[in-house]
């Protein structure tokens, strides 16, 4: 120990005591700007830039550098100016296109009419049921699906622009889809139109797969075939209609957002069969496996498992302790290659120790998959 750090942990004990000799992080540099400024830029970004103050339609880092070194006269990088708006909650993402005649108001009045709706259906909207009766909250939307398709950004090499097949011709369908997220179920069929006679169609499929002595509202846009008298209402449905022109108050269409982005894009239809087809194979390969949660979530993104419970812990040890070889043929291998020391640089004595290792791993991943399946049964 040399003399200077000595004198820095006395130092530090004459001023916090023994705790001042625990390590601990360094501060690292000092942020430029305070809170309230780091407040005040984010109430900035949030609001957008100001075309004719600022001369930009959007912001951009080396934007947000110099309005920080204007505004506070603090120097950032532009890098380290991203890192600040992120620090700050920010991403940079694509907004969601509002109609020029959305009126807020009305959004506001929908709400809470909505919440009174799940309580008992307006007045006027439904036939008549028992005081009592359980509400289901469905949302209807439909999706045009055809040759003219989407095409996605894709990964490619730095500098270039990778090239997709574009179909022009314009055969197409719809795809009807209602989605209930309490219940965690669904409803859709494919229809060559969308038109009054597909909504009673899907009206009827609804009906159908609404809970016994339940009552369906529906909640659906202003569309001219979900408003017209010709529809016949199931009995134990009730229809509640958005205010014009606020797709983004309909959950269902984040469900056609997923599927056009990860499903149904970058694919050429040869006819309406295979347009039908798709449609089909897309909805009932998520919902039928995953319920309604795989029409929102990509399955190939695992989230974190869930710790095990004592009980299962001490079913695998009971059956990883006993002395038979693992059954599994790639554990078969690992004892195999581990008994005759091929290509084990090991020593003997370290050599039984990765043996016994191998066999060990190979045979706990062995019981919990058995354990796994018999908590599905």
């Amino acid at each position: 120990m040399d003399r200077q750090t000595l004198r820095d942990w006395v130092h530090r004990f004459n001023a916090a005591g023994p705790a001042g000799l625990i390590d601990r992080k360094a501060p690292g540099a000092k942020r430029g700007l305070t809170a309230e400024q780091e407040a005040e830029l984010a109430a900035l970004i949030e609001a957008g830039p100001d075309r004719e103050r600022n001369g930009v339609v959007r912001w951009r880092c080396v934007d947000l550098q110099k309005l920080i070194l204007d505004r506070w006269d603090v120097a950032y990088h532009e890098s380290t100016a991203g890192k600040l708006v992120r620090r700050l909650g920010f991403r940079h993402i694509s907004a969601r296109p509002r109609h020029l005649g959305q009126d807020p108001a009305e959004i506001e009045a929908f709400k809470k009419t909505l919440l009174l709706a799940c309580k008992r259906p307006p007045k006027g909207s439904h036939r008549a049921h028992r005081p009592g009766t359980p509400i289901e909250v469905w949302f209807q939307d439909e999706m045009r699906l055809g040759q003219k398709n989407k095409i996605t950004r894709r990964w490619a090499r730095r500098g270039t622009r990778p090239r997709a097949l574009a179909d022009l011709r314009t055969k197409s369908a719809y795809l009807f889809g209602a989605i209930c997220p309490e219940r965690g179920t669904g409803a859709a069929i494919v229809m060559p139109h969308a038109d009054g006679a597909a909504m009673q169609h899907h009206l009827d499929e609804i009906g159908r797969m609404i809970a016994p002595g339940a009552h369906g509202l529906i909640v659906l846009d202003q569309a001219a075939w979900h408003t017209t008298d010709k529809l016949r209402l199931p009995a134990n449905l009730s229809l509640l209609a958005l205010p014009p022109k606020s797709p983004e108050l309909n959950p269902a269409e984040n469900v056609w957002e997923f599927l056009r982005q990860n499903k149904l894009s970058n694919l050429i239809f040869e006819g309406y069969e295979a347009i039908v087809a798709a449609a089909c194979d897309r909805w009932q390969e998520r919902y039928l496996a995953c319920g309604l949660a795989g029409l929102k979530r990509d399955a190939t993104r695992r989230g974190r498992k869930p710790p095990l419970t004592a009980s299962v812990i001490e079913r695998v040890v009971e059956m990883t302790v006993h002395d038979k070889p693992p059954a599994c043929e790639a554990g078969e291998r690992a004892w195999e290659r581990a008994r005759a020391g091929e290509g084990d640089r090991h020593q003997p004595h370290q050599r039984a120790t990765h043996l016994e290792g191998a066999r060990l791993e190979a045979t706990l991943g062995e019981s919990l998959q058995t354990v796994e399946r018999q908590a599905v049964r």
